[in-house]
């Protein structure tokens, strides 16, 4: 009974390691991938912002909304980079 539990556990792993490397993931998992830690991860308020403000892509799939976070990734190096002046 055991052995059955690991491997759900296992299977649920696996599949969560290939959902984060390629494809669509919800808001909070999304969060995770781009900001690791949690101190600077930028809270769901400002998030929420970002993204209806349209900084941020995502799809919306009936009520669920799903982002990438590669793409994600992309669009907050666009919009916040800070170039270097030089004198």
């Amino acid at each position: 009974m055991h052995s059955i539990a690991n491997n759900k556990s296992d299977a649920a792993s696996s599949e969560r390691k290939t959902e984060d490397a390629n494809g669509l993931v919800g808001v909070e998992r999304c969060r995770e991938l781009v900001f690791p830690d949690p101190d600077s991860r930028p809270c769901r308020r400002i998030w929420d912002e970002w993204r209806a403000k349209g900084l941020l892509p995502f799809r919306k799939i009936g009520r669920r909304v799903f982002m990438d976070p590669e793409e994600v990734r992309r669009a907050i190096d666009h919009q916040f980079k800070v170039e270097v002046k030089k004198y």
